[in-house]
């Protein structure tokens, strides 16, 4: 008996069930993790729109649902958002996050625009700003140019193909996004492929098949030389000599080569430069070239007309750009000089360094070159994408056009290469040099 009374609860209960047929009771069942909150873990990377911003990005945010059971899920992509209103400023809106019923917030801020400012005015920039010639050299801004290319996902962001509020300059056609800035479209050309843009990194593309938004900027310069003969009379009169900081476009020829028997036509060598397509380019002006161009194609807007306001136009001196054989040579007469190519004076807002300037405002010796010399220009994104040589080792830049004809033939100009080399030249219709302007001013 004492072993009848003495069996385990598990097995009476077996042997109930043998005998009665009944079942023995269940364990209790887990109750089903329920969604207790959501948490925005990071918030989006953009927090500040402008009035007229056509929709929320939620680029960067993640946010995590969290259970009842202690258990996680990543739910951003499953979100809805509610209350983004760009229509007017406000410095702080409430935007609401929504997940299986529950919801978490985070704040932006709604702003106006601050209308972009063409720089019609000179603009000393402050000291120790840093450019080809280190921070030993004064530099400015002055005029206004497409440059730093604008990643894809700010397109939209700043309106830009939507964008009503435009304005022609020269050739260009300006388009204010909602930020207040200036951009220009511009199909995409790049010399070679494997190009990348400055800005983002992005690939540039080729043969103008597509397009890209590019951001109107400042342009900067280097204040070559205090007191620079403008007239032509050695010191009579005298301005600031400006010279960019970047080769800011490209795609334009010096000249159209086409060789006949002496290389010249109708008495002009085609590196005249007072006749060439890249004068006629810099000031908007028409320009003797053979018959199949046209010779108005930049009558009125050319980079001048483009990169500066009436009133910044008017501020610039006309200076009579010396284009003789000794501007042909280098600072220390050791070029040969084209006696032969060289021409008359020409009158002109902008011009292109010669030979021998180019030489004496630099630190370096004319044939010198190599990482930190001061000829080196960095090409711009906008000249990337018009088809503009540049340098993919770091240090380096890309070549520029020279006004100044070579000695040996007249098909051909002096150019500084991507390290900064003076004592270099190529054929005039070379296309994948770029633009470096200079010019005279009172400031």
């Amino acid at each position: 008996m004492k072993k009848l009374f003495g069996i385990g609860a598990a097995v009476l209960c077996s042997l109930v069930v043998l005998f009665t047929g009944c079942s023995s009771p269940s364990a209790p069942s887990t109750p089903e993790p329920v969604l207790d909150k959501i948490e925005i873990t990071t918030e989006p990377t953009k927090k500040e729109y402008f009035v007229g911003a056509a929709a929320l990005d939620l680029a960067g945010m993640k946010v995590t649902a969290i259970y009842s059971d202690g258990n996680t899920k990543d739910v951003t992509t499953e979100v809805t958002t509610s209350g983004f209103d760009s229509s007017k400023a406000v410095e702080s809106q409430t935007i609401t996050v929504t997940y299986g019923g529950k919801t978490a917030t985070f704040t932006v801020k709604i702003k106006e625009s601050q209308p972009y400012s063409f720089h019609d005015t000179v603009t000393a920039l402050p000291s120790g700003t840093t450019g080809s010639y280190g921070t030993d050299a004064t530099y400015v801004e002055f005029g206004d140019w497409p440059q730093d290319v604008v990643p894809v996902a700010d397109v939209a962001v700043f309106g830009l193909e939507t964008s009503t509020k435009k304005v022609t300059r020269g050739y260009m056609e300006f388009v204010q996004g909602l930020d207040g800035n200036y951009y220009v479209k511009c199909e995409e050309d790049a010399v070679d492929s494997g190009y990348k843009y400055n800005k983002d990194n992005s690939d540039v593309g080729r043969n103008k098949k597509t397009s890209r938004w590019f951001k109107v900027m400042p342009i900067k310069w280097r204040v070559a030389d205090s007191a620079y003969d403008v007239d032509g009379n050695t010191g009579t009169t005298t301005g600031k000599l400006l010279v960019a900081e970047n080769i800011l476009t490209g795609n334009v020829l010096y000249y159209a080569y086409y060789k006949t028997t002496d290389n010249h036509r109708n008495g002009t060598y085609l590196n005249n430069y007072m006749h060439s397509q890249i004068r006629a380019y810099l000031n908007g002006i028409s320009y003797n070239a053979e018959k199949e161009f046209d010779e108005g194609k930049w009558l009125d807007k050319g980079f001048l007309q483009t990169a500066f306001t009436s009133d910044a136009i008017n501020k610039i001196i006309t200076t009579k750009v010396d284009n003789s054989k000794d501007s042909t040579t280098d600072k220390d007469g050791k070029i040969t000089k084209a006696t032969i190519y060289a021409c008359d004076p020409t009158d002109d807002k902008i011009f292109l360094l010669s030979e021998y300037e180019v030489t004496k405002y630099s630190k370096e010796a004319y044939n010198s070159y190599g990482k930190g010399n001061s000829r080196i220009r960095v090409t711009t994104d906008f000249a990337k994408a018009n088809f503009v040589n540049q340098s993919t080792t770091d240090g380096y830049g890309g070549y520029w056009w020279l006004r100044s004809p070579h000695y040996l033939d007249s098909y051909e100009a002096y150019r500084i290469d991507y390290k900064g080399e003076a004592d270099s030249r190529n054929p005039v219709d070379y296309t994948g040099f770029g633009v470096v302007p200079a010019l005279s001013i009172s400031f």
